[in-house]
């Protein structure tokens, strides 16, 4: 799995992680799952807590509320900042998630 699955994926964990823990029997295979999930999901908040507000802003139209008629460069106009703060941004934020979960 890649960061950007995990932040894709960020507002669905609470909603699969009751799914695994309701699941009868419950496997192993199960509760390592859900363990990820966890660890993903508190990874981004912990993250989102210690980043700036516009390291925030970024993720958070990148990933969160995604419209998929902007590009990235349309993501930057809309921050007033050229694309490659935006990725810098990004890729800081990808770091710290990285050094969070232990990859």
């Amino acid at each position: 799995m890649h960061i950007a699955d995990v932040l894709k994926f960020y507002h669905s964990y609470e909603q699969s992680i009751e799914q695994c823990l309701q699941t009868v029997p419950y496997t192993p295979v199960e509760d390592r799952s859900a363990r990820n999930m966890v660890k993903y999901k508190n990874a981004v908040e912990v993250c989102i807590a210690k980043s700036d507000y516009l390291t925030n802003e970024v993720i958070r139209m990148l990933y969160f509320e995604r419209n998929p008629n902007l590009s990235n460069e349309s993501i930057a106009m809309e921050l007033h900042i050229d694309r490659t703060t935006l990725y810098r941004h990004r890729d800081r934020f990808y770091e710290q998630m990285r050094k969070e979960i232990g990859w």
